[in-house]
């Protein structure tokens, strides 16, 4: 399971208390998605509401940032929806430009160095790219 490096969700921390008052998040994602998660409270600061929302979870799922909170509105709940699309695109490991993978069955968003590192580390694993237009030939 990937995580944040801890310097970094310190930091994270340390510049949006209100928003992540605890530690419990940093084994959710991996380090490369860092970024994104401090743009996503930078914009949520500028709406002027970080002291009434809240994180209740930060997670990846399905290769993507999942993110919940508690006192929300439907202007945060936006800018979570344009930070995890953005995520799709992101390597969650390094931070650079990534797409939807598996890796054995655990989807996750790498880039092609990530991807390849992941297949040579271990060669019985399985490691494929997801194509949302893939046809499902198993019917026919």
């Amino acid at each position: 399971m990937a995580r944040l490096y801890p310097h970094d969700y310190a930091r994270l921390q340390r510049d949006f208390p209100y928003l992540l008052p605890t530690d419990r998040f940093q084994r959710g994602l991996g380090p490369g998605w860092a970024p994104l998660l401090r743009r996503l409270c930078l914009a949520i600061l500028r709406l002027g509401v970080s002291q009434e929302v809240v994180f209740s979870q930060i997670k990846q799922k399905f290769g993507e940032l999942r993110c919940s909170f508690s006192g929300s509105s439907r202007e945060v709940r936006t800018l979570s929806r344009y930070a995890r699309i953005e995520s799709r695109a992101a390597c969650e490991r390094c931070g650079d430009d990534g797409r939807l993978a598996y890796l054995d069955s655990w989807m996750t968003s790498v880039c092609q160095d990530c991807f390849d590192m992941a297949a040579a580390n271990d060669p019985a694993r399985d490691c494929s790219w997801y194509n949302l237009f893939e046809e499902d030939n198993d019917e026919e």
